[in-house]
Order: structure tokens, then sequence, then C-alpha cells
């Protein structure tokens, strides 16, 4: 990786980690305080009000990072873009909270309308999230610095807040607090990247179909990402089966987002080499950034399949044992989605291939629906984990589909085989200690440990090539710190 990206990624990766390890630490108390009842109407009034968000937000994310990437260096365009974005998202922003305050008013949401209200400051939020400008211009640095301090704040409140089972709208307000903090934090840094400019010259509207094509999907994402754990309320009028849900599923979630963090900082580097047809760099990119989903995404995967029923007992708490099934088949995640995260975030996005990307992730919706609301009905929330699964293949599926004349298989297959052979060899060991021993936290570390141990060795034996070049960089900048 060169030095930028190296350096973004590092970025990224820390934020990421702190995004990682906040949940793993108010996870288990959160378990035990709102038990999964708790956990489960929190879930679902934020499935809801998640539909309200991502409406207020359009595609603006994706579409606002890509048009600074291209005008990465020319400030007067770059703070048009900027303000324009930004005068169109505060229309959609304001639609979709009057939509949501209606329904408050009308009392659908029965027995959930305080959280509901709560819960109306993530939409407000939408119109402080001006990432994009950092993301834009390759500045993850500042990013990663509000948003750590934001998560932190966040996680020291729910631990001195939180004390009952009454608490769940604490959670949410909590959550959502977090969430305004770390978009508002961004705002004093713009200055770096945005001029004065005349409001007249000004044309945010121009934007709206670049924002609606991407939108298309972004609500297909959400159809299938979120829509799950409403149908789960609904079908099986359970907030406890969401609960066990929501647990695995955040677990699953969280050590995607390690795969998956590379993503974000490609972005703009292969808008930026598309834009000026280096299009053969690109697809070198893709190709290293899939041997990196293969080397972590195969360990991970199969680490979790070995410890779930070691590690859910302590970390969740005796209530939440249904979890433990549901985060094995949820652990396929880190595999299937890191694979079409690249080909998506890092290939169709940066070479304007949104109808393709929108076809991929609709035909994950549709299968989504069509899964989820015999399974429900079937087995609740194990049946909402398998339709997960499913319709995220058929995305990576119908994705490569339509890139396939572009991009070899074989190239992104063909660094496969030493991070598969060592992860089998690694899932023997921790799976025959992972039954030896009971659950426990130090038993988990144990099995967590001796896993990584074991994964490493065989890598190294067998001398793959992205962990040897990482080693080498890591080891040449240890001895030219020191001097040596």
């Amino acid at each position: 990786m060169q030095a930028n990206v190296r350096k973004n990624y590092v970025y990224n990766v820390i934020y990421q980690l702190v995004t990682i390890l906040t949940p793993l630490i108010t996870t288990p108390y959160v378990s035990r305080v709102l038990t999964p009842d708790g956990v489960g109407r929190a879930s679902f009034t934020t499935s809801l009000i998640t539909y309200f968000v991502v409406f207020a937000a359009l595609g603006f994310a994706l579409y606002g990072q890509r048009e600074i990437a291209k005008n990465n260096g020319n400030k007067c365009e770059q703070t048009k873009i900027f303000w324009e974005i930004n005068i169109l998202r505060l229309f959609s922003m304001a639609i979709a909270l009057f939509l949501n305050l209606m329904l408050l008013i009308s009392n659908v949401y029965v027995g959930n309308s305080t959280l509901m209200l709560i819960l109306s400051i993530n939409i407000i939020s939408v119109a402080f999230d001006i990432s994009f400008l950092f993301q834009g211009n390759e500045d993850f640095g500042k990013l990663a610095v509000v948003n750590i301090i934001s998560k932190l704040l966040m996680t020291a409140a729910i631990f001195i807040f939180l004390k009952t089972t009454n608490d769940v709208w604490l959670y949410v307000l909590i959550s959502s607090v977090g969430c305004f903090l770390g978009y508002a934090g961004m705002w004093p840094f713009v200055g770096k990247y945005i001029c004065k400019i005349k409001i007249k010259g000004l044309k945010p509207f121009r934007h709206l179909r670049g924002t609606l094509v991407l939108f298309i999907p972004v609500v297909s994402i959400t159809l299938y990402t979120v829509l799950d754990k409403s149908m789960i309320g609904f079908i099986t009028n359970s907030n406890a089966e969401n609960g066990i849900y929501e647990q695995a599923m955040k677990i699953s979630r969280s050590a995607l987002t390690v795969i998956t963090c590379l993503s974000a900082v490609m972005i703009p580097k292969n808008s930026k080499n598309y834009e000026e047809g280096k299009i053969e760099i690109v697809k070198e990119n893709i190709y290293k950034s899939m041997h990196f989903v293969w080397v972590l995404g195969i360990p991970m995967c199969l680490g979790f399949v070995a410890v779930a029923s070691n590690l859910v007992p302590w970390f969740l708490g005796g209530d939440f044992y249904g979890s433990i099934i549901l985060l094995q088949i949820l652990s396929l995640l880190l595999v299937i989605i890191g694979f079409s995260n690249v080909l998506i975030i890092q290939y169709m996005l940066p070479t304007m291939q949104d109808k393709k990307y929108t076809i991929g992730i609709i035909s994950g919706a549709i299968s989504n629906i069509c899964i989820n609301i015999p399974l429900i009905y079937l087995w609740g929330a194990l049946g909402a984990s398998i339709a997960t699964i499913i319709s995220e293949s058929v995305v990576s599926f119908v994705i490569y589909w339509q890139v396939r004349h572009e991009l070899s298989l074989k190239e992104m297959f063909k660094t496969i085989k030493k991070p598969l052979f060592a992860g089998i060899i690694m899932f023997g060991v921790t799976f025959s200690l992972a039954n030896l021993l009971a659950p426990g936290i130090l038993n988990t570390f144990i099995i967590i440990f001796a896993g990584i141990a074991t994964y490493a060795a065989m890598i190294f034996a067998l001398k793959d090539e992205l962990v040897l070049d990482v080693s080498r960089q890591i080891i040449s900048k240890v001895f030219k710190k020191n001097g040596r």
C-alpha cells in the first residue's frame, strides 16, 4: 500500500478498533441491565427510525465523497459541492423529520412513542454529517479523532447512567446524542478545505439526480439490514427474539468493520486513478484488497464459529444462549460481505457503475424480503439469520456477475488457498479447546490466543505474500526508527 493509503488505513483501523471495542465493553453490561426484552425494544425502534434517517441522508454520503475526491485540489469547486449538498440535504432531512413527527402525533408507534421521539435526534444528525468532505480529501485523521471522542463519551455515559431495566429510553438517548456529537464535531475543521463563495452561484438541485441514483441501493441495503429487525418485531411480537438477534448481529458486524475499513480509504484513491485513466492500477488494488479479505476474513469467520459457545454465555449473560447459533451463522458475513464490499465500494462506485451496484443491492433486498417472511414465521431470529446469509450471498453473486468481464475471478481467488488452509488448521485447534474448556472469560481468551498463534504460525510457514510484505514493512520501520 502507498504511504498515504497506509496512513489513512491506520487512522481508519484505529477508529474501527474503537468502534469494535466500545460495544465489546458495553454489550455485556447493557445485556444484563436491559435484558433481552429491553435490548429488543431498543433494536426494534432503532430499526424503525433508520428508515427516516436513510431518507434524510438519500445517497449523499457516497455521492459527496466521490464528487469531492474528483475535485481534490480544487478548493473553490469543493466548496460549491460542499454547500450545495448540505443545502439539498436540509430539505430531505426536514421532510423525514416531519413524517416521523406526524406518525408520533397519530400515535402509530403505540407503546414506543417516547423512544421514537428521542430517536428523532438521529434524523436531525444527518444535517450535520460532513464526513464526505474529509473522506473525499483523504483526511481520515480528524474523522477518527472526533468519532473516537464521541464513542468514548457515549461508553462512559452508558456505565454512569444506565442502571435498571426501565432505562431503555436513556440507552437510546445516549446512543442518539453520541451520534450527533460525532457529526457535529467535524464542523470546526472545515476551514482547511472550503473558502468563501457567493450564495447566488450555488445550484444544490444539480446534485439531486446523482444522489437519487445512489439512494435506491441505500434503501435496498436498509431493507435487508434493518427490515429483518422490524419483521422479527412485527411477526414474532417478541422483543426477546429481537434482543438475541441484535446482540449476535452486533458482534458479527463489529468484527466485520476490521475487514471493510480498507474500502473507505480506497474510494478516493481509486476514484482519482479512474479519473486519470489508470484502470489497471484500480484493478490491481482490487486484487490486493481481496487478498486482504481472505487473510483476515477467513480466520475471523472460522474463529467465531469455534468460540461462540464459550464466548456468549459469559459475554452476553445466561438470557442470551439463543445468540450462540445465530453468531455462528452470522459469522459467514465476514467473508461474504468482505467480498462484495471490495467489488462495490472499491470498484463499482469509483468507476461510476452506479446502475450495476443498484441492481446487485436490489436483488439482495428482494431475496431478503421473500426469504425473511417464511423463515421468521418458522424460526424467528434463527430464520432471520439464515435469510441474511442467503441474501448477502445473492448480492455477492449478482455483483460479481456484472463485472466478470472486467475483473478476473482467478486473480481474486488465487490468494485464498493459504489463508483457507491456515484457517482450517486454526479451526481444529480452537474448536477442540472450546469443547474442552468451560465458558468463561479466561478460557475464551485462551482459545482466542491459541487460535491467533496457530493461524500466525501457519500463515508464516506457508509464506503468504501479503503477510510477509506487511511484516517486512513493519520491521523496516522499527529498525529505521531505532536508527539501525
